[in-house]
Parts: structure tokens; sequence; C-alpha cells
């Protein structure tokens, strides 16, 4: 637990300094909650129920993905997210984020303190050698390219890239393959190693 939360709190205080340099646009626009974007919050959030049922990794924020970009396959057209409504929506991952860390976390061994922010360094940077090389490669921009490669949470570099104007629906597809990737091939194999020491 405590170098998931070492990994998580230095993805959210890191990252967002390395990629405020290039800040694509403003971000969402301003603007007034409708009613039609209260109409698909509702049931965004409604389809989380059924995600659950189907088992889904992350199925609190993977569901409505899904659900949204069915309605836009549908044809609709879904209303823009106002700055004011993302940022509350960033209080409230920063709150989780907090909430994760207990006063007992800290009172580990040096040894384990150290351990835990070396790697969280080491990942940032393979993180950044990764996105420069994703930029050339296929051509996105830094700020999408980072937030594709980043070990932050699916939720998190959503709304990373939403405040940065980075393109989201790559940020998303590389963040979900990387999820499922962990979920279908990394724990099935490390049950399988599991099952064959002990």
């Amino acid at each position: 637990t405590y170098f998931h939360v070492v990994r998580v709190v230095a993805v959210v205080l890191v990252i967002p300094f390395i990629i405020s340099g290039h800040v694509v646009t403003g971000g969402a626009n301003d603007g007034v909650v409708s009613g039609l974007l209260v109409i698909v919050l509702i049931l965004a959030a409604c389809s989380v129920w059924l995600g659950k049922k189907c088992r889904l990794p992350v199925a609190h924020f993977l569901t409505p993905i899904l659900f949204i970009i069915i309605v836009h396959l549908i044809g609709f057209e879904t209303p823009t997210v106002s700055s004011s409504l993302l940022h509350i929506a960033q209080l409230f991952i920063g709150a989780y984020i907090g909430l994760l860390l207990k006063p007992h976390m800290v009172r580990l061994p040096k040894r384990v303190l150290k351990a835990g922010v070396i790697s969280a360094v080491a990942l940032i940077g393979l993180t950044y050698g990764s996105s420069v090389l994703l930029q050339w490669l296929l051509g996105y921009s830094f700020a999408t390219s980072f937030l594709s490669t980043a070990p932050g949470g699916l939720d998190q570099m959503g709304l990373l890239a939403a405040a940065v104007g980075a393109d989201i629906s790559i940020v998303t597809v590389f963040q979900l393959f990387r999820l499922l990737f962990i979920f279908l091939v990394v724990l099935p194999l490390l049950k399988f190693v599991c099952r064959q020491v002990l």
C-alpha cells in the first residue's frame, strides 16, 4: 500500500509540473451546467452499476467512458463539461488520494522509504523516455504522449488531459490498454508463478 501511495502522490505532484509548460489549449470551456449535461452525468453514473455487474476493471470510471462512446457512435452530441465542474472533479480525486495516505504508512524503515521514492522517480523517468519515443513515432503532442504513458490512474490522467487540452481519447485508450494488460496478463501470470512456487 505504501509503494502504491508513494507512486500515486509522486504522479499527482510531479506530472502536472512536467506538462505545465506544454499546455495545448485552455482545457474545458467555461459555461453553465445545462439540464442536458445533468441528464448525461446521471445516466453515466447509473451505468456504473452495469459495469460492476459485468465485472469490468475500474467500473466506476471505465463504464461511463464506454457509455459516452456509445452515445457518440449512435450520433448524439454530448454537452461540453465546464471548467468549474472539472475543477470540482479534480478536488474530489485529490481528496481521495489524500485519504489513501495514513499516518502509520510513514512509520516505516528508512530503507523502505528510500526504495519507494527511488522507484517512483525511476518510474517517472521511464515515463518521460517512453513519451518522447511515442511523440517521435506517432506525432502526438508532448502532453498527450506523456499522459498516455504516465503510471497514474485512468481517472487522474483523464482529468489532467482535460485540464491541459491533451487528446483525451488517446490518453484514455493507452491508459485503458495498460490497465487491461495488467488485469488480463500480469495478474494471471503472477497467480501462475505463485502457484508454482508455493
